[in-house]
């Protein structure tokens, strides 16, 4: 799964690398986040406006939902079930997203104790995970734009750490992925096709388990220890 995860990019190398500019005007300034979690702002590029990178609040709320809560249950979307789960249904063929990040985390159970690891690119520039989005619209008429991350299952090195890991798409077909010309059986073929490239997969304090803690030091490798990494290849 991908519960938390960073962009620690400003806005200038996001730009740079996507392609897409962020509306300064009209949102707060972007900060490297290194921590981010669930129901937090984040940025994101959709397939109905390529060209600008929009904050949205991470746990997809359906536009039919009746309660917003149910985000913290929609972080996540399988990619097994994108067109059986009612929560999801559909969106695959009008409503993608990527998700920018630089690296997620994990937590690996090592006895009674959840290890917490980084995973991330080994020349740490910052890749996209597929995602879906929703615009969901309050009783009182507040508008909120939400997003989900499309898991598949974990690649045999990645099982160590978790069953499950976010579709890192392969940069080439980023732009794939927001086409709107694109069917949606070749949507679902392009969310399969994974990016396996060199992945650097290391430990990290126990700090990052905490929502309030935000720092660089969360992103640096951390071992009471020996230090302890593994390549992914």
């Amino acid at each position: 799964m991908c519960g938390r995860f960073s962009l620690t990019k400003t806005e200038v190398q996001l730009e740079e690398r996507f392609d897409a500019t962020f509306y300064t005007d009209d949102i707060v300034r972007w900060m490297p986040n290194y921590n981010a979690a669930p129901t937090n702002g984040l940025p994101i590029i959709t397939n109905v406006d390529a060209v600008h990178f929009q904050l949205f609040h991470w746990g997809l709320i359906p536009s039919w939902s009746k309660d917003p809560k149910m985000s913290f249950s929609t972080i996540n979307a399988r990619v097994e079930t994108l067109e059986a789960r009612a929560t999801f249904k559909g969106l695959i063929s009008t409503q993608r997203c990527l998700v920018p990040a630089d690296g997620y985390f994990e937590w690996k159970t090592e006895g009674k104790k959840k290890i917490p690891h980084r995973i991330s690119r080994k020349d740490k520039e910052p890749f996209a995970m597929a995602g879906l989005w929703a615009k969901w619209k309050s009783p009182e008429g507040n508008i909120v734009n939400s997003f989900t991350v499309i898991t598949h299952p974990a690649s045999e090195p990645m099982r160590v750490l978790h069953e499950r890991m976010p579709t890192i798409l392969p940069r080439e077909i980023e732009r794939n992925w927001l086409d709107n010309t694109i069917e949606t059986a070749e949507l679902l073929s392009l969310v399969k096709a994974i990016d396996f490239e060199t992945l650097d997969i290391y430990r990290v304090s126990d700090k990052v388990g905490s929502v309030h803690n935000n720092s660089p030091e969360l992103i640096e490798p951390y071992s009471p220890d020996e230090p302890t990494q593994l390549t992914l290849f």
